[in-house]
């Protein structure tokens, strides 16, 4: 049954599978979605979706910091003054600021979307699907008693502090914390960590998975070339670079296939090393390599039902609960991921293999050689694979707990 009230979704942009598919999701539970981003979209969106760009044209720094002078000292001695002493962080000061100018602005911007629309705010739901400046936007309007409550998802560099390079340290989090109502947490590792280091809010963090949608099962058969499948965009922190190390250690015929844009990020430390990596392959004729690049997520799906995969491969050095596996284990294809973020939670035993963070490739090698000859490279375990993909990752069990939550309040 659809709800009456109005969502708000607030997400820097909209491309991304998973943001993507929360609004289709959301559009099938509530009679009208708001969703607000910083960057046009191309995707298809259901009639009952609105999309509104937020322009910064007009974000003026110096205006904003005098206009509301009160709050900006009263948010900042907060958190300078209530957070444990941090010196990279103080140091970064005027990035802290301007970070709460933003926040500031957009709380602005999101006030004007609500009066303009003359909606009642009890008639509103508002979620931050990440947690960063939207939540703290939110939260300066929950404290301005503009909205009644607002709820956050948080993934990997919003949620895992350690992950910020210079300070360690997300900004504004207590105040995020402290007005949100309640944060969700794509893994349950996500939600110990936060609960951990925020012991005085745990009573706020849950887990709920995201999801996907059932598209089918894959196309399988063990009489095809040994198959292996990689899907992410080429990165510092994908590490898809030691990939063709480890099939260097794989004396059989083999065929790596690589999904993803190769667009690689500015002065991004492994680029080369990708590179190499990739033409070192060519000496080695018994191994295939397909780079087909970016492909739709239709595309995708297409390509997992159609194609015998045998073996999903992540070697991420960091993660929150990638949706890239989801997608791979709906079809049935096992899978073989590094332990990070909440990886753990869905490679398994019951899904394939779970390797260390830092592996050793030829270790790593040996286990997919013995995967190749195991009971783990049947049709019979592909369907033990997707089961458990329907009793955790299922999107319309998930967003129906996910609404069930934020409708208990």
């Amino acid at each position: 049954m659809q709800s009456s009230k109005t969502f708000f979704l607030f997400s820097d942009e909209l491309e991304s599978t998973f943001v993507y598919n929360e609004v289709v999701q959301l559009s099938q539970r509530f009679a009208k979605v708001i969703v607000v981003g910083l960057k046009t979209t191309q995707q298809q969106l259901p009639a009952n979706v609105e999309f509104v760009v937020l322009s910064q044209n007009d974000f003026n720094p110096k205006a904003i910091f005098k206009q509301h002078f009160a709050l900006v000292f009263e948010l900042l001695l907060k958190e300078f003054l209530l957070r444990s002493w941090n010196f990279s962080y103080l140091k970064n000061y005027r990035e802290v600021v301007y970070y709460l100018l933003h926040s500031i602005y957009y709380s602005e911007k999101i006030s004007h979307l609500i009066d303009e629309r003359k909606i009642d705010k009890k008639e509103i739901v508002c979620l931050s699907f990440w947690f960063n400046t939207w939540a703290v936007a939110l939260g300066i309007l929950k404290q301005q008693h503009k909205i009644n409550s607002f709820y956050a998802r948080t993934h990997g560099i919003d949620l895992f502090e350690f992950r910020i390079e210079k300070t360690q340290r997300i900004p504004f989090r207590k105040f995020q914390l402290q007005m949100v109502d309640k944060v969700f947490s794509v893994s349950r590792n996500g939600e110990n960590y936060l609960k951990k280091k925020y012991p005085y809010y745990a009573h706020k963090v849950f887990t709920n998975y995201l999801g996907t949608d059932d598209k089918g099962k894959a196309e399988f058969s063990n009489d095809t070339i040994f198959t292996i499948i990689s899907c992410a965009r080429v990165r510092d922190i994908k590490r898809i670079f030691l990939i063709p190390e480890i099939l260097k250690h794989l004396n059989y015929p083999i065929k790596w296939i690589h999904l993803g844009q190769e667009d690689f990020y500015l002065n991004d430390p492994t680029y080369k090393i990708y590179l190499k990596n990739k033409e070192d392959l060519k000496n080695y004729p018994h191994i295939q390599t397909q780079f087909p690049g970016y492909l739709s997520n239709q595309q995708i799906f297409d390509f997992y039902k159609n194609t015998s995969i045998n073996l999903f491969v992540s070697v991420s050095e960091t993660e929150g609960l990638p949706v890239s596996i989801m997608e791979a284990i709906s079809f049935g294809i096992p899978v073989l991921a590094t332990d990070v973020g909440g990886c753990r939670e869905i490679a398994t035993e019951q899904t394939g293999i779970l390797i260390p963070k830092d592996f050793d490739v030829k270790q790593v090698a040996a286990q997919i050689t013995e995967f190749k000859e195991s009971e783990k490279n049947t049709i019979e375990f592909r369907n033990q694979v997707r089961n458990f993909w329907k009793n955790n990752f299922e999107a319309n069990m998930n967003y129906d707990f996910f609404c069930k939550q934020i409708n208990e309040r």
